[in-house]
């Protein structure tokens, strides 16, 4: 029997996108505000011909950018993790219930096809999400120039949010039968779970000393004081999980051919 795709099954559990196109409206109101709106005054940067609270005044341009940038992608990623929430954590959560489940088993896929499937809802909207935010560095650095790794943190973060969330849902949602509500508060849940961890970053492993904080795995929007070391532990957590996912769909798919062919 044929196998269906990854590609075609993602399609079929996960929403395109860029549909009904609010990616691309948000993406395009931000790139006309980095590029249009703010103006340098030789110290600092004005929008609207106003200082910015918490902008630095008296660094050099590309620097004061920095700041800039930062925020303007914290909003992109605040964006990008309701939209992910809603386009992928609900749908996968979803595609475990009874009906979805049914339709899976009736249809030419195996196991590992619809792994693979789910797996791609992740990349697609990764790939995405990287994208606008490679966008929004080269109008920045086009427009005032900037250090360089600044702007670089936050994509990361993203990444990093969309690959743990994703796939500690994927993990939980394949080992545990949830049905109706439970599974949407399961996602809501991992969904959270992330941010979670930044407050008690912000409030107890912060007070510990910078040496230990500086590798507690978190991510939150508009706080400077994460860094890559924050979000690489996410990264690599979520990409364990999916590794472990595809070995775990490939043993169980070798024990039951090894079942079939015993007489």
């Amino acid at each position: 029997m044929m196998h269906l795709p990854a590609i075609l099954i993602s399609r079929s559990l996960f929403p395109m996108i860029w549909q009904p196109y609010p990616h691309c409206l948000i993406t395009g109101l931000v790139l006309l505000w980095l590029f249009f709106i703010p103006q340098w005054n030789g110290t600092t940067i004005l929008v609207f011909g106003n200082e910015v609270p918490g902008y630095p005044v008296g660094l050099e341009r590309h620097i004061t950018a920095g700041y800039m940038l930062h925020e303007a992608l914290s909003w992109l990623m605040l964006w990008n993790v309701l939209s992910f929430f809603n386009q992928r954590l609900l749908p996968l959560a979803h595609s475990f219930q009874l009906n979805q489940f049914l339709w899976l088993k009736l249809s030419p896929a195996s196991p590992l096809d619809l792994c693979f499937g789910r797996i791609a809802g992740l990349v697609d909207f990764c790939l995405f999400t990287l994208a606008q935010s490679i966008i929004c560095i080269s109008v920045v650095w086009a427009r005032h120039g900037l250090n360089q790794h600044d702007g670089l943190h936050v994509p990361l973060a993203t990444l990093s949010y969309q690959f743990f969330t994703f796939s500690t849902l994927f993990l939980l949602m394949d080992c545990f039968t949830l049905l109706g509500s439970s599974s949407r508060v399961l996602a809501a849940s991992v969904a959270i779970l992330p941010f979670l961890s930044y407050l008690f970053y912000s409030t107890i492993i912060y007070r510990l000393g910078r040496g230990f904080a500086h590798y507690h795995p978190a991510v939150f929007p508009f706080v400077r004081d994460l860094d890559y070391s924050n979000s690489l532990p996410l990264l690599a957590l979520g990409t364990m999980f999916l590794i472990s996912l595809i070995l775990r769909t490939t043993l169980q798919k070798s024990h039951t051919h090894h079942l079939k062919e015993m007489p």
